[in-house]
């Protein structure tokens, strides 16, 4: 109620006063003469408003801007960069003082393994004085060679591993190794499905471990690479199977891979390619990819002495003579039996992958066009009904 009075009667000319300058309206004669206004103290001028900022006071609403992201920098093998200190010199003595103690360590360890090196080249020496390697008196020399071998690889990492340009490398993927996984690091690259094709505009997408995947994207051999951490050459076995019902998709026998490997694996020969025929009304199969490491030549052990004495591109590894399997064998394939026959399982280690597939109608034109077989069609049987003699015969004559 004192809000709508004081917008009544004379009251007006205090409120046209307030909002016009003080010489709009002559003050009342009973009412004393305002006091005089003080000078305003030099302030810099309110900044330019903005159109949306404008436009925004007019609704009644301020906008709240919001900040914009600071984007991150283009940092690749192209576009390389170098780490930089995030402060300067003598900002933070205690952070001068770890960063010293840091490579002080690390030249330390580089002196360790340095010498580590020597004693490795002295006993390498020792071994072909004692009649070679593999000899029985080189024996104990080269057991002590392997040891010193293996502490030498780990002086080396932690030598690097806490500088804080190694580290700034690694964030930023500059010039470094995927992540290491046990022995084999294995990717399958399947096609894209319609879809996929049209919504990325790519032809082939990375399959991960466990993913469904439509038959028509494995009608044509998937793309299959591998990352090894060996330097000399070794030969694998690859099997693509159905443990499901025993299936025998694909083997192929005597792939070389080491470190330096790049690309993808060549599939092509040995035996013919079958796509993955998931039947109907079966739940969803498992496609696993194996990759096997196939056994040493004679007299050669895996270890990194003889890694260190390979030469380049000279398999490491015994070659099979794994004939072609007819497709009569593939059916009922017993992968126990096979790597058992063929020495796999004497060498710890390998690689696997898996993804699943459920039957559509792709499969029935891998059938017919493929396989050049009747489809077979899975499903439960019919149940008996007790009362079907009753119902075929005429209740009334």
């Amino acid at each position: 109620m004192l809000a709508l009075c004081r917008l009544r009667g004379p009251s007006t000319a205090l409120l046209q006063r307030a909002n016009a300058t003080l010489h709009a309206v002559p003050p009342a004669a009973d009412t004393p003469p305002p006091p005089p206004v003080a000078k305003a103290q030099s302030s810099p001028p309110p900044p330019s408003e903005t159109p949306d900022a404008s436009d925004s006071k007019a609704n009644g609403r301020r906008r709240r801007r919001t900040p914009i992201p600071p984007k991150r920098p283009n940092i690749s093998l192209a576009n390389p960069r170098q780490w930089n200190r995030p402060i300067g010199l003598g900002v933070i003595p205690a952070y001068d003082l770890a960063l010293e103690l840091i490579q002080r360590d690390s030249k330390f360890l580089v002196h360790e393994a340095a010498a580590l090196r020597e004693d490795v080249k002295v006993l390498e020496s020792k071994v072909v004085e004692l009649g070679g390697w593999g000899s029985e008196g080189a024996k104990d020399v080269e057991a002590e060679m392997e040891k010193k071998r293996e502490k030498l690889k780990i002086l080396e990492v932690q030598s690097k591993v806490n500088l804080p340009a190694v580290r700034w490398e690694v964030d930023n993927a500059m010039d470094v190794l995927p992540d290491l996984r046990p022995t084999i690091d294995v990717h399958v690259v399947a096609q894209t499905t319609s879809r996929e094709r049209v919504q990325t505009k790519k032809m082939r997408t990375t399959v991960v471990p466990g993913t469904f995947l439509l038959p028509g994207q494995t009608i044509k051999p998937l793309h299959v690479y591998a990352n090894v951490f060996h330097t000399d050459t070794r030969l694998y076995t690859m099997l693509l199977v159905d443990p499901e019902y025993s299936i025998l998709t694909k083997p192929r026998p005597n792939i070389p891979l080491s470190a330096t490997t790049r690309g993808r694996i060549d599939l092509d020969g040995h035996t013919p390619y079958i796509p993955p025929h998931p039947q109907q009304g079966t739940p969803y199969h498992r496609y696993v990819l194996l990759l096997l490491p196939q056994p040493p030549l004679d007299g050669v052990t895996h270890s990194l002495n003889a890694e260190a004495r390979a030469e380049p591109g000279v398999p490491t590894s015994t070659t099979l003579d794994i004939p072609p399997v007819e497709p009569a064998e593939r059916a009922n394939f017993d992968v126990r039996a096979f790597v058992q026959r063929w020495g796999l399982d004497t060498i710890p280690g390998g690689g696997a992958h898996m993804w699943r597939e459920v039957w559509n109608s792709r499969v029935s034109k891998i059938y017919k066009n493929v396989l050049k077989e009747l489809e077979p069609r899975f499903g439960r049987p019919p149940k008996e009904d007790p009362y079907l003699e009753y119902k075929e015969k005429k209740r009334y004559i």
